[in-house]
């Protein structure tokens, strides 16, 4: 289990589309964005904890590669 610490924090980001456009009404974009973000926390090698995609915004509570 993570631990959180003053040097060790989650984030909680929620992004909001363009003009709160409706992108994610259909299944098959929600899809592609959980993939973008699989691929996103791949490359970059940080943790999601959890995610949240709605019809035109998602949120995402994510680790931090802080060091101090």
């Amino acid at each position: 289990m993570q631990t959180v610490s003053k040097d060790k924090p989650f984030y909680f980001i929620t992004s909001v589309t363009h003009q709160r456009l409706a992108v994610f009404r259909k299944d098959e974009f929600k899809k592609i964005m959980a993939e973008a973000l699989d691929e996103a926390r791949r490359s970059a090698e940080f943790l999601i904890f959890a995610y949240a995609i709605m019809h035109e915004h998602f949120h995402i509570i994510t680790d931090s590669k802080l060091s101090v």
